[in-house]
């Protein structure tokens, strides 16, 4: 099957509300990657299912579910519209007794958790990886778009798990007729329109920078303000525009040109490079 990659960016790809519905907690580290698209979806069908029994879902931050009992993978279902991962998860919880709860029982349970990804809310993914967490999954799969939550995050136990997932579910989506944009790199906040009024110079500042992106190899830093993209104001829509067309796979596209205003002094020029992206499916 032989199907286009179209590359387009949508708007929560980019600037995103300070209080997204997929955030990651500090301790946790947000690593930028590029998809590599597998040969066709029965390659990455096969792959996820492979995969799948070191699977665990992640909690709302992007990281493990932080939990005393374990979980274990029970099926997989796929469709053209996403994928459903069905978990069980089983522990022994306290619970107290008694008027003053002096005592208590120790009472086993079991729980059933869904992951469910729909290939339509993807814009792109990032990956989480916190080396320092007891869980035996610390890397996590985290799909960016505008309808994700808590329920949509693969926890596995290497990077290197973690890409393969990625790379499986990025094939799959743009095989079932998702158009994935740029992984920016970063995380942005604008504020809201009273806030800007108040403090204009906080216009797209950057809150977070992704290990191994464009950016961070570029130099750019927490803390930094887009004052301007490829010779244009740094407005929201040139932010938009400058990384669907990152995307797009032209020539020399993935070139994006910024200044940046750092500690309110300090401006500066960067040169970002995003490679090009995997332009089909055989």
């Amino acid at each position: 099957m032989n199907m286009s990659r179209r590359s387009t960016f949508f708007a929560v790809a980019l600037c995103i509300p300070l209080f997204a519905p997929v955030t990651l907690q500090a301790k946790t580290n947000v690593h930028w990657y590029q998809p590599h698209y597998m040969a066709n979806i029965e390659d990455a069908s096969n792959r996820l299912k492979f995969l799948s029994p070191h699977f665990a879902p992640g909690n709302r931050w992007g990281g493990p579910i932080s939990s005393s009992g374990t979980f274990s993978m029970t099926n997989i279902s796929e469709s053209t519209l996403g994928l459903n991962i069905f978990f069980t998860e089983n522990g022994v919880e306290e619970k107290s007794d008694g008027l003053f709860s002096f005592t208590s029982t120790s009472t086993p349970y079991t729980k059933e958790i869904v992951t469910s990804i729909v290939y339509a809310d993807i814009d792109y993914f990032t990956i989480g990886g916190n080396t320092n967490d007891a869980s035996k999954t610390p890397w996590c799969v985290v799909p960016v778009g505008g309808n994700n939550s808590a329920d949509k995050i693969i926890c596995v136990p290497s990077e290197s798990d973690a890409h393969q997932v990625v790379d499986a579910l990025a094939t799959l989506a743009v095989a079932y007729g998702r158009d994935l944009g740029a992984n920016p790199g970063m995380w942005v906040y604008i504020p809201p329109a009273k806030e800007l009024q108040k403090y204009p110079e906080r216009t797209c500042e950057i809150l977070e920078v992704y290990l191994d992106g464009p950016p961070a190899q570029a130099g750019i830093r927490a803390g930094d303000i887009l004052q301007s993209i490829n010779g244009k104001p740094g407005t929201y829509a040139a932010y938009l525009n400058a990384f669907k067309e990152a995307s797009s796979g032209k020539p020399g596209s993935g070139d994006i040109h910024v200044e940046i205003l750092r500690k309110k002094s300090q401006s500066l020029a960067l040169d970002l490079h995003y490679p090009t992206q995997d332009a089909a499916l055989a």
